[in-house]
């Protein structure tokens, strides 16, 4: 794994792989340089599901001088912001009643300086995933996009048995899949720019991680 490692004071809980090195790649065109040993960039940190990310919360507060925590809405994000919010002021820490937009930075409890950021996948409002993000990485123009939205469609309706929370998730796969290199993993589409990094909520993301980690 590139620079910074595990010992860095700073870290980014991210759900999965996917989401790892999706974050990784698109602060890369944001100008974040993860071979270099930059004082705040934080280790991103692949807690390789959602309950070992949020069973490592706690930890990680007493643990880090910065916490990131990038995790998926899902259905409802309200479940797991409540959640998060009950952990955290059981740490000292309170949360607003709801998401904020643009992402949420406040004081650490580990020290003077210390900061803790959440970011829920899409956009820190609406239901969804890791994928609903990265959909809109897809670029406006490519006409086949809409062909896959069409036969992710017609796949569900000749009984494709995926759930419609993962419609965006079967529809970006699908639309990967037709790409120069077939099926390429999100962070390196991203990185070779199939995957654009200049919609209007990537560039929030960007000035959260910013914020966070400066």
């Amino acid at each position: 794994m590139s620079r910074p490692g595990e010992s860095s004071p700073h870290r980014l809980l991210a759900e999965g792989t996917d989401d790892q090195f999706s974050v990784i790649h698109l602060m890369e065109k944001y100008g974040m340089n993860w071979n270099q040993a930059t004082a705040r960039l934080p280790f991103v940190h692949d807690c390789k599901g959602i309950d070992n990310l949020l069973e490592q919360v706690p930890v990680a507060l007493k643990s880090f001088e910065t916490l990131g925590i990038v995790l998926d809405a899902n259905a409802s994000l309200t479940p797991r912001w409540n959640r998060l919010k009950k952990m955290l002021a059981t740490a000292g820490m309170p949360l607003p009643n709801a998401p904020v937009t643009g992402g949420f930075v406040g004081a650490g409890t580990k020290s003077p300086t210390a900061k803790v950021g959440i970011w829920f996948m899409p956009d820190n409002a609406a239901a969804g995933t890791l994928e609903d993000f990265l959909l809109t990485l897809v670029p406006a123009d490519d006409v086949c996009f809409a062909l896959a939205q069409n036969v992710t469609g017609e796949a569900q309706k000749l009984g494709a048995p995926f759930k419609a929370i993962h419609r965006s998730k079967a529809e970006l796969h699908t639309w990967l899949s037709w790409q120069d290199s077939p099926g390429s993993t999100f962070g390196l589409s991203i990185k070779t720019g199939v995957l654009k990094s200049n919609s209007a909520v990537a560039e929030q993301f960007a000035v959260w991680f910013k914020k966070l980690f400066s």
